[in-house]
């Protein structure tokens, strides 16, 4: 399903996200305030503007409402990141996901109320593409052009059937590497959170619940198949 992001600040990684997602077929708005970035990528990105993101009027012209996803990927300017953000909440983006570049960036973007925080050093601009266009995937590995490792969550429609049921391979050509299941931990500090461990009978009659994970294996083609299907 195509869908609509709008990504503000094309450095490296603005640049390398928005280049993947219009190459999977998605609208993208690139968004800089250097001509120079925004002249050097019109071609690679379905439409690049150049705009000041700090300027609440200025942002008031992109179709925001009409946007799955906002993006604020500034990196080397803290003052512009957090402006920027503060100003998309303001307007009340309905998904808003800003870029954090260290601990204390990260504070403050969490401070405002963001619905998604990046840390470039865990969220690679391609990994991120990928969860943006498969559904929450957890983790990917693009494997080549055409082939990746993807793990996501199982979608509701299989809750309660069996792999057998799910039929993966003979409905999308993908293949099952694992299933991890979601189990309660309480660390030290006593904050229980999640985590997860890998299940390892996996047969046909395995009863997929909530608390489940496909890690799975085969096209890009194959995942797109089974996004829009699973719904």
């Amino acid at each position: 399903m195509k869908k609509k992001y709008i990504v503000i600040g094309l450095g490296n990684f603005g640049e390398s996200l928005s280049k993947r997602l219009t190459e999977s077929g998605h609208e993208v708005i690139g968004v800089d305030n250097s001509h120079s970035r925004v002249e050097k990528h019109k071609d690679e990105i379905t439409s690049t503007i150049q705009l000041d993101a700090c300027d609440v009027n200025a942002l008031k012209m992109l179709p925001l409402n009409d946007a799955d996803a906002v993006i604020v990927a500034i990196g080397e300017d803290f003052g512009a990141s957090v402006m920027a953000t503060a100003l998309l909440k303001q307007l009340k983006v309905r998904n808003l996901i800003s870029r954090a570049i260290n601990p204390l960036h990260y504070a403050v973007i969490d401070a405002i109320g963001v619905h998604q925080i990046l840390r470039p050093e865990k969220d690679s601009a391609e990994r991120f593409a990928n969860n943006l266009e498969f559904k929450g995937a957890i983790s990917s590995f693009r494997v080549d052009d055409e082939h990746i490792i993807l793990e996501m969550p199982v979608a509701p429609i299989y809750f309660g059937h069996n792999l057998k049921e799910a039929n993966l391979k003979d409905r999308f050509d993908l293949q099952l590497i694992a299933v991890k299941r979601r189990v309660k931990a309480v660390p030290v500090f006593g904050k229980q959170s999640d985590e997860y461990e890998v299940l390892e009978d996996v047969y046909f009659d395995l009863v997929l619940t909530e608390n489940d994970v496909f890690v799975l294996y085969g096209r890009l083609s194959s995942f797109k198949k089974m996004c829009e299907v699973d719904v």
